[in-house]
C-alpha cells in the first residue's frame, strides 16, 4: 500500500467514522529509553527519545450486524510483505458479521490468539516481553469464527503462516490452525491457546501451546502464563518453555506493576540457553477520568547460554502514554 492509497483510506475511513456508532481512537507511547549493554555483547549502550508505540483505531458498524476494525501502527515500517498480502503496518483489518447471539466471523487481517494472556496485553503496556513474542506471529490473514457463551469465549483461527513452501517463497505457504478459550469465572479469567503448522505432515512444522490465569487490579491483578513452542522445520531448531508473570497494583493515581519470566530453550534434550528477564515499573495516572499515564521503568534480562559468557541487558524506560477517542 503506497503512500497516496494509504492516505485515501484513512480518510474514507474517517469518514465513515464520522456515524455515531463508529469511533477513531489515537494511542501513543514516548520514551526517552537509555539501553545499557553488557560489555561482552559488543553493542554500543545509549540514551534516546523513542516512539515506542502509535497506532490509530477505526471500529464500529456496517451494519447492525456487521463490525469492521482496521487498526494501523504508524511507528512499524510500510514495506509490503509479498507472503502476507498487506503492508505490516496494519494490524488489524477485518469485517465480522455476526449470525447469531452464540456466532460470529472475523475475516481479514485478526489476530491469532497464540500464546497467552502475555501476548494480549498491548504492547503500549508492556516494557518486556519473554521469548514468546519472538515465536508468536500475532496478526495474520485468515478467517475467526468466535463462539459466544455468556463470559465464555472459544476462538477458531485459521491463518496464512509466516512460514512459505522452500520451493516457492514468493506466492506459497501453508496454513496455521490455531484454537483458544478465554472465559470469565468470578472474576478468574482462564486462557487456553494451541496453534499448529503442519508442513509435509502433523509431525513436521510448528506448535505453540499456552495456559494462563488473569484476574483485573482491584485493587491487585496480573497474569500468569505457561509457554510452548515447538519447531520441527530445520535441523538446528530449538524448542521454547517460558514461565512469565505479571502483578499490577492499583491504588488512587499510582500503578505500580512487577513482571518476571524465565525461557529455556533447548535442542534435542539439550539445555542451551536460559534467559531471565525482570521488569518494575511504576505508573502515574494524573487524570482519572483520561487514559494518561507517566511511566518510569526498568527491564534487565540475562541470558546464559550453555557454552560462552552469560550477559546482562538493561534498558530504563521515563515516558507517556495516553489514548483518545473520536466519535
Amino acid at each position: 500500500m503506497n503512500n497516496t492509497a494509504s492516505a485515501i483510506a484513512l480518510a474514507l475511513l474517517a469518514a465513515v467514522a464520522a456515524r455515531a456508532e463508529n469511533s477513531i481512537s489515537v494511542t501513543d507511547r514516548t520514551d526517552l529509553r537509555s539501553q545499557i549493554f553488557d560489555d561482552s555483547s559488543g553493542r554500543q549502550s545509549n540514551n534516546q527519545f523513542d516512539i515506542q508505540y502509535l497506532r490509530v483505531d477505526f471500529k464500529g458498524n456496517v451494519t447492525d450486524d456487521m463490525k469492521y476494525r482496521l487498526r494501523v501502527r504508524l511507528d512499524k515500517t510500510t514495506v509490503k510483505d509479498g507472503l502476507k498480502g498487506v503492508s505490516d503496518f496494519v494490524s488489524y483489518a477485518y469485517v465480522e458479521p455476526k449470525f447469531s447471539d452464540v456466532l460470529s466471523v472475523r475475516v481479514g487481517k485478526v489476530w491469532t490468539y497464540q500464546a497467552g494472556w502475555e501476548e494480549d496485553n498491548s504492547s503500549a503496556d508492556v516494557y518486556l516481553f519473554s521469548g514468546i513474542d519472538d515465536v508468536a506471529e500475532e496478526y495474520a490473514l485468515g478467517v475467526n469464527p468466535t463462539l459466544t457463551f455468556g463470559k465464555q469465549k472459544i476462538q477458531l483461527v485459521v491463518t496464512n503462516s509466516d512460514v512459505a513452501y522452500a520451493s516457492d517463497p514468493k506466492s506459497s505457504r501453508f496454513f496455521r490452525y490455531g484454537a483458544a478459550y478465554q472465559g470469565d469465572i468470578s472474576g478468574f479469567q482462564p486462557m487456553l491457546s494451541l496453534a499448529m503448522m503442519p508442513e509435509t505432515g502433523w509431525s513436521k512444522g510448528t506448535l505453540i501451546a499456552a495456559a494462563g490465569l488473569k484476574v483485573d487490579p482491584a485493587p491487585l491483578g496480573g497474569e500468569l502464563d505457561v509457554e510452548y513452542a515447538k519447531d520441527n522445520t530445520g535441523s538446528d531448531d530449538e524448542d521454547l518453555l517460558t514461565f512469565a508473570g505479571t502483578v499490577r497494583y492499583r491504588s488512587g493515581a499510582f500503578g505500580p506493576q512487577l513482571k518476571l519470566f524465565y525461557d529455556t530453550y533447548t535442542s534435542g534434550s539439550e539445555t542451551t540457553k536460559n534467559v531471565f528477564g525482570i521488569a518494575p515499573a511504576i505508573e502515574y495516572f494524573p487524570w482519572t477520568d483520561h487514559d494518561f499515564r507517566i511511566h518510569l521503568a526498568y527491564t534487565g534480562k540475562n541470558t546464559s547460554p550453555k557454552h560462552g559468557s552469560s550477559t546482562y541487558d538493561q534498558q530504563v524506560f521515563l515516558g507517556v502514554k495516553g489514548s483518545w477517542s473520536m466519535k
